[in-house]
């Protein structure tokens, strides 16, 4: 379940790429590998589709995460597949509906959250493996309030990160909190300057609040991000061509 939380939240991580123009989002596709100190124990593919869909005339993003998991955690865990889709307002990032599908084993979990906003976010929660339907109220007042894929847009359509920048996101039927910090850590790899931004996850028992960062180039682009917990580190590696 480690792993699942780490892939979630490696979708928050990668807002760094900032775009104005709504439609030069479309279309991209980035893949990561996930590794375990040297192992590699996954592969993450976040992709946005080439079109816009509209929903009652209003414009929205199409998004999609996809993880599996590959070599020893598949071996000694079985085979964890996740796949998540939001359509995410070109406006405001924020959600009208999402999709989760989790394949672990033989163990099928799959939800649909419908998102509604006012004063209030309303989200209403379709469990198919419970055979239930949750409603959760949030306010929202003080508070960036978005499910993982559209905390992904919303960062993405940021344009520089000059202090500090909180995020609530929702998850596992409730609201996680991301901090995100840049630093004023400038490394050079490869000859390109690379910023690094620190993370913290407040009240996520399943994540120690230190060492954890993102790793960007001059386009803001991340190349690499590091997750710690108490059995290790996890990171995310963006392929190369």
């Amino acid at each position: 379940m480690r792993l699942f939380l780490f892939l979630i939240y490696f979708q928050i991580f990668t807002f760094l790429h900032a775009q104005n123009d709504p439609n030069m989002l479309l279309g991209e596709k980035t893949v990561y590998d996930v590794k375990y100190s040297i192992f590699k124990v996954g592969e993450a593919v976040m992709q946005i589709d080439p079109e816009l869909h509209y929903i009652d005339d209003s414009a929205y993003y199409l998004v999609t995460f996809k993880a599996s998991s590959t070599g020893l955690l598949k071996f000694f865990y079985s085979d964890l597949h996740i796949c998540y889709e939001s359509y995410i307002s070109v406006v405001d990032s924020n959600p009208t509906y999402s999709e989760r599908e989790i394949y672990h084993g033989k163990t099928v979990d799959i939800q649909h959250d419908k998102f509604g906003y006012s004063d209030s976010v309303k989200i209403t929660t379709r469990q198919f493996r419970k055979k239930r339907v949750r409603n959760f109220m949030f306010s929202a007042e003080d508070k960036v309030v978005k499910d993982a894929l559209s905390a992904y847009i919303w960062f993405r359509q940021k344009d520089i990160f000059y202090s500090k920048q909180n995020i609530f996101f929702y998850l596992n039927n409730r609201l996680n909190e991301v901090e995100i910090s840049p630093s004023d850590e400038v490394l050079v790899k490869d000859d390109y300057l690379v910023k690094k931004f620190n993370l913290q996850f407040p009240g996520v028992a399943d994540i120690a609040n230190d060492d954890h960062y993102v790793l960007a180039n001059s386009k803001n682009l991340p190349l690499k991000a590091q997750i710690s917990s108490d059995v290790g580190r996890f990171f995310f590696v963006l392929q190369s061509d």
